[in-house]
């Protein structure tokens, strides 16, 4: 690999030359009005793929990616102190390659998705993530700051300062990147998350990072399904159109209730916490009688959306056991939600009880 703009740093290689996920440190020029520079190129003349910066005007910047010929997406226009530092997050096809096996510590769909897409992260927010057309190149043609094949996208040179290139791990791209996650990896996360022995292996209350999908009004998606057929329960989130949504728990055999229309974010992300009776020890469990607060906890279903809850009630549950807990997907039957959550779950860990239980006594009904 070549780094010519900055010579005392050698790009990773994860295996075959590629780098993997790029971690650099850098420092904007100023003054540079309407130009565009390489942050990284990859490939050969007409056949070459651009991570370019643009400058809009004293105070703010663009990113974009160009695969030549065929073209590709820009970044909304970020604001940014150019006197300051900046991390930027790197990803894109051409730092990996198709014939590698998903790494070990990182989750099979979320590999899926990184190739054949570009990925930013500037300052600990992502700025652009695509799914693009990319050239097949050789990766010693991978160069940071440096156009040597020509095009229009972005000049010669990146012009500022480089201070460091490192190798992201791919916890920190799982993590960085909000990439959904799958059924099986959802699953295992469930079944590791006991608070402890006392609990037997049931979960209690979970905290989801969720994205929620386009297109889905009128229909109804599960996030958490327990029990069997017949006697389950669902815990579910029902699309008014793409920007409100309500959310829903139902008793299977009983019914149930709905939180009243919630406002999404425009990104579509939220953070979802939830608890009922099926995620918690049943009723004879020791548990109890060491903490009887947690009884509260067993009795009653919660949604808090982004700190705000949303449905609080009491309400009964079916009886399950820790291997029935089934993260955004339904495959017990019943009519109340479609079989699979088709959005992005991008973290999923428990909730604190005692932070759960905050929330009734915050004035929750």
């Amino acid at each position: 690999m070549k780094l010519i703009t900055v010579p005392n740093f050698t790009l990773p290689d994860i295996g075959g030359g590629y780098t993997g996920p790029l971690k650099i440190r850098l420092k904007f020029p100023q003054n540079k009005l309407g130009a565009s520079e390489p942050l990284l190129t990859s490939g050969v003349t007409q056949k070459a793929n651009f991570v370019y910066v643009r400058y809009i005007d004293d105070t703010h910047i663009q990113f974009g990616y160009d695969c030549w010929g065929s073209g590709g997406p820009m970044s909304d226009v970020i604001k940014i102190d150019f006197k300051q530092d900046h991390e930027l997050l790197l990803i894109n096809n051409a730092q990996l390659s198709t014939t590698f096996e998903s790494p070990p510590n990182l989750d099979p769909k979320a590999w899926t998705k990184l190739l054949g897409s570009i990925n930013l992260i500037l300052d600990g927010t992502v700025v652009l993530t695509e799914q693009v057309r990319s050239h097949s190149v050789n990766p010693k043609t991978v160069m940071v700051g440096i156009n040597v094949v020509g095009g229009s996208s972005a000049g010669d040179f990146f012009t500022g300062q480089i201070q460091s290139i490192q190798q992201l791990s791919w916890e920190e791209v799982q993590k960085r990147l909000h990439l959904g996650l799958s059924l099986k990896y959802l699953n295992n996360a469930v079944a590791s998350s006991s608070p402890g022995l006392a609990w037997n292996s049931y979960c209690g209350p979970l905290r989801l990072e969720v994205r929620f999908p386009l297109g889905q009004a009128g229909q109804a998606e599960p996030l958490v399904v327990s029990g069997v057929t017949g006697k389950g329960d669902f815990i579910y989130v029902r699309y008014l159109d793409d920007g409100r949504v309500r959310f829903g728990y139902d008793h299977w055999g009983i019914g149930g209730i709905e939180s009243e229309p919630v406002l999404l974010d425009k990104s579509r992300r939220a953070v979802v916490v939830i608890n009922a009776g099926a995620l918690m020890p049943p009723e004879i469990s020791q548990l109890y009688s060491n903490s009887s607060t947690l009884k509260i906890l067993r009795d009653r279903v919660i949604l808090n959306v982004d700190g705000q809850v949303v449905l609080s009630k009491k309400m009964g549950s079916h009886p399950a056991s820790p291997s029935t807990i089934a993260i955004g997907q339904n495959s017990i039957g019943g009519s109340t939600t479609a079989e699979l959550f088709s959005g992005e779950i991008t973290a999923l860990t428990s909730k604190s009880t005692a932070e759960v239980l905050q929330m009734i006594d915050n004035g929750t009904k």
